[in-house]
């Protein structure tokens, strides 16, 4: 308090130079404070300049993991598509990474490695808001590794939790659900998922299927 005084004061007495030797005068009592606001501002700009770096290499991983996969060469994939987990881009775009990773894995045939990469996705999604497409996705590619895998119990979960996301796969996790409900003599259940696919899918080309299955 007592330096900006006189400060102040020197600034209105308008001495000789007073301007620029109060200014001098205060900078060097001040200097250590000056120096720590300083080196935090640019703490502060190099630390934003490399999070923006790092997103940006991320969703280059992304899109070049994917682009490499959709050219075919799945094992070329995994180098980008592995960065992806962990990285600082949205939950979103990280469990579409994780998504295309177990794509990899599957492609190479790799069925333990594509399961957890689908069921990675699911974690991340959890983080934040699910019931989106890619959630819907992630489930019915893990309930198809599961139910070939001979875990019908675990297979159908999934296939419900998938039904109930209203997305382009809802009917056919309902379908499942329903098949597996069937296979595992829970008729009632079975029962239930044909009413619901005869209601939302009437023009599917199942539909009479569906009506038939309701009506035994």
């Amino acid at each position: 308090m007592a330096k900006a005084v006189l400060l102040q004061d020197r600034l209105s007495r308008g001495e000789e130079g007073g301007i620029w030797d109060a200014l001098l005068h205060w900078v060097q009592a001040n200097r250590v404070a000056i120096g720590s606001v300083v080196s935090l501002v640019v703490v502060l700009a190099s630390g934003a300049l490399y999070s923006r770096y790092q997103k940006a290499a991320a969703v280059e991983n992304l899109r070049r993991g994917i682009a490499t996969l959709q050219g075919g060469d799945a094992q070329k994939a995994l180098e980008d598509l592995q960065k992806v987990r962990n990285s600082s881009v949205s939950n979103a775009e990280q469990a579409l990474g994780l998504f295309y990773l177990g794509e990899a894995y599957a492609t190479l045939g790799k069925k333990d490695d594509a399961l957890k990469g689908y069921e990675d996705g699911l974690v991340v999604l959890g983080r934040g808001s699910p019931g989106t497409y890619i959630e819907q996705l992630l489930l019915v590619k893990s309930a198809q590794l599961a139910e070939g895998n001979g875990a019908d119990a675990l297979a159908r979960q999934k296939y419900e939790r998938a039904a109930e996301i209203d997305g382009p796969l809802k009917t056919e996790a309902l379908v499942a659900a329903a098949r597996l409900a069937e296979k595992l003599n829970d008729s009632a259940a079975a029962k239930a998922y044909y009413e619901k696919l005869s209601s939302i899918s009437p023009a599917h080309p199942l539909a009479e299927l569906f009506q038939g299955k309701v009506g035994k």
